[in-house]
């Protein structure tokens, strides 16, 4: 990602999908008077999260075995959003590879696993810290995808 960005997002689309955006269009939140664009969110209420990042630079290598089922008949969409705060124009770019594996070589599904908080979190400078926020009665593999907004 180029300098700028507060987050990328990778996503697909929830199953029997219509209301797909058009292939390769950049869809604003705003028009030009500052109005939301209807059909960007509701395009954005299919979406299903795969990989996200605040960090310029990420390498996601899932453990070996383990791969994400990209739904076949989507594409990908790509969510990247840059603050400029400037009067001079701030170009935006992300470039995403990604890497197939082959279906003998699966031995798991990486799922999504979304949990939203709705609480405040205040964290030290420069301090390890711990929160317990839920309790899970299974094994699972995390795959760290991590979003937040700081104020």
């Amino acid at each position: 990602m180029r300098p700028g960005s507060h987050h990328f997002i990778l996503y697909s689309f929830n199953p029997g999908t219509t209301n797909l955006p058009n292939l390769n269009e950049v869809r604003d939140l705003y028009d030009e008077s500052g109005q939301y664009n209807q059909s960007t969110f509701q395009s954005m209420e299919e979406h299903i999260a795969l990989f996200g990042t605040q960090w310029s630079r990420l390498n996601y290598q899932l453990p070996a075995g383990i791969a994400v089922r990209l739904p076949a008949e989507f594409g990908l969409d790509q969510n990247s959003h840059y603050v400029n705060q400037s009067d001079t124009t701030l170009i935006g770019e992300v470039i995403t590879n990604i890497h197939t594996l082959d279906y003998s070589e699966v031995e798991h599904i990486a799922e999504l696993f979304l949990y939203q908080m709705n609480k405040f979190i205040y964290l030290q400078i420069n301090q390890l810290q711990s929160q317990e926020h839920f309790t899970l009665t299974v094994k699972i593999i995390l795959v760290n995808f991590f979003h937040m907004h700081i104020s």
